[in-house]
């Protein structure tokens, strides 16, 4: 994630690659692209925006958002700051929202104002007024809470670049510095996290790279959450570390998500069977031209013997089983 100089390898791209896309988004709220040189500059955006908000070093920040191109910015942006990000599932409610806070004590929620009719906005003001060290609740799309800032003016709306660009280098965080704590479901008991340095992050995308020959030719496609480890790590970190591009859907819709790596020229995906599934229903229905997709990769749950040969019939390809913890 870092060359041997210090510098992240996505600013280290954007020097020499500044007009290759780095960033494919599409979906409900159409199509977003950013190249290497836009997101090096929103990148740097989002940290100045954490600076103008007072965070520290090693500050953490939680963010509670769902699928959206502003994500690779604001994940990059944190790092530049040099604070700590933990993430919360979209699915996450009262219970599980109060759990990650108590236990991380965040100076900064960047949440939704509403999830599926739920007062997402409204509820984690509320949640905040219990947690001494949190400061700043910042509230993405909807009227909200008059409490909460708004995400899109904040973070994208002023240039923060110019005004903290001396500060960046001495605050971005060094490889062992912890990062990101990832949490568990909260589906089997209160959720539980994990903390990664960006060397932790650094060993499994090149583990997994190295395994696929993966290169600054991969266009990554991850049909998941964003704010879980898979989504993070394989569908926005590992691509951006090789110099490729990463693509991904706003929603989980199977037309759409196959629209899109026909379009975007996706090389490798990795999908959870449940999705999996829905693809090949589509795909059989409607055929699309995968012309540039290689490898199809499959894990989250057990994967059935029927789709590993359906994947060989409507795409030509072998499907391979990931397991990770």
């Amino acid at each position: 994630i870092q060359n041997k100089d210090g510098e992240t390898l996505m600013r280290t791209h954007a020097r020499g690659n500044p007009a290759k896309p780095a960033v494919v988004c599409a979906g409900g709220h159409g199509t977003r692209v950013l190249d290497y040189a836009e997101l090096a500059k929103l990148t740097d955006r989002c940290a100045g925006a954490l600076l103008e908000l007072g965070v520290r070093p090693g500050d953490m920040v939680a963010i509670h958002l769902t699928n959206r191109w502003e994500l690779a910015p604001l994940f990059l942006g944190c790092m530049r700051a040099g604070v700590q990000v933990c993430t919360l599932l979209p699915n996450y409610r009262r219970q599980n929202v109060q759990t990650v806070l108590d236990l991380t004590k965040p100076r900064v929620l960047i949440t939704m104002a509403e999830v599926d009719g739920f007062p997402l906005g409204e509820v984690s003001v509320e949640l905040a007024e219990a947690v001494p060290e949190l400061e700043h609740v910042v509230q993405a799309a909807g009227p909200g809470s008059a409490e909460a800032l708004g995400f899109e003016q904040l973070f994208f709306g002023t240039a923060w670049e110019e005004k903290y660009a001396a500060d960046f280098d001495a605050r971005e965080l060094g490889p062992d510095d912890p990062y990101i704590l990832f949490f568990t479901s909260g589906t089997t008991g209160e959720p539980k996290g994990a903390v990664h340095t960006l060397n932790t992050l650094h060993a499994a995308i090149r583990g997994e790279a190295g395994v696929f020959g993966l290169g600054e030719e991969v266009v990554m496609a991850t049909v998941t959450i964003n704010t879980h480890y898979t989504g993070l790590v394989q569908g926005k970190l590992m691509p951006l570390m090789l110099g490729g591009t990463m693509a991904y859907l706003d929603v989980p819709q199977s037309a759409m998500a196959l629209d899109l790596f026909a379009q975007a020229g996706v090389t490798t995906l990795y999908v959870a069977p449940w999705f999996l599934r829905n693809l090949l229903d589509e795909q059989h229905a409607r055929p699309r031209a995968l012309t540039a997709l290689r490898w199809v990769i499959c894990g989250s749950s057990p994967v059935s013997p029927h789709l590993i040969e359906e994947v060989g019939e409507e795409f030509g390809l072998r499907l391979f089983s990931l397991w990770g913890m």
